[in-house]
């Protein structure tokens, strides 16, 4: 399991770990999306 603090500050290191794990490099993307989403949900809360 990997902390979302690495998707955060890393994530072109994280994309080439996923990608050497054989999968797609776009599951990054779709983690800080939702990682984005749910931040600026509580955030209006």
């Amino acid at each position: 399991m990997l902390d979302i603090k690495l998707f955060r500050s890393e994530p072109d290191f994280v994309k080439e770990k996923v990608v050497k794990r054989g999968m797609e490099e776009s599951v990054v993307d779709d983690v800080l999306e939702l990682d984005d989403k749910t931040s600026s949900t509580y955030c209006t809360s």
